[in-house]
């Protein structure tokens, strides 16, 4: 009963934190994420250890429902203005920082690093170690660096299952298209 009591505490007290915190989000203690304000985070959602979240206004990170971050992953929502003259480099912010998406259902795997501007498709996966400075289509596996489109999660006939199910926000035949113009079909 004290568990339970002293999750809901430590949960209610996070909230208030976060843009929008959802229910069951499971953060793990040992990641630094700075600017909470910042930041939405979706239902039943997880935050491996030692990963490292930062976001710069105006940019937010909205990481939709049941999104998995691994353990060590970096999101880096913002930039410093190198050219920006009289201003010391640490606080020159670039004025135009980029937000960054994780669409339901995807997973970034462990040691990975995002950076601004990217959105990371409904469904898709980012292998370990992988930098991910482009946006990535819905229901891809993306590797390297930089990560780059290698395959599709599902086959054709199971991805229309797949998208029904988690009642999918894109269009199969949209979905289609889109990975013939990128040469996964």
């Amino acid at each position: 009963m004290i568990k339970i009591l002293a999750r809901s505490v430590i949960y209610n007290a996070y909230k208030r934190q976060f843009l929008s915190l959802g229910k069951g989000v499971k953060i793990n203690p040992k990641s630094e994420i700075a600017r909470k304000h910042l930041i939405s985070i979706g239902d039943y959602s997880f935050i491996g250890k030692q990963c490292h979240i930062s976001i710069v206004e105006p940019a937010t990170l909205i990481i939709e429902r049941y999104v998995t971050i691994s353990p060590y992953v970096k999101i880096l929502g913002g930039d410093h203005n190198a050219t920006t003259v009289g201003i010391p480099l640490i606080l020159a912010y670039h004025p135009i920082n980029r937000g960054i998406r994780i669409e339901q259902d995807s997973m970034v795997g462990m040691d990975a690093m995002i950076l601004k501007g990217v959105t990371i498709g409904e469904g898709a996966i980012i292998g370990a170690k992988s930098l991910v400075n482009k946006s990535i289509l819905p229901y891809t596996i993306a590797v390297g660096n930089p990560a780059r489109m290698v395959k599709l999660r599902f086959k054709i006939e199971d991805l229309k299952t797949h998208m029904a199910a988690i009642e999918s926000k894109y269009g199969f035949e949209e979905l289609l298209e889109a990975y013939r113009t990128n040469g996964l079909l």
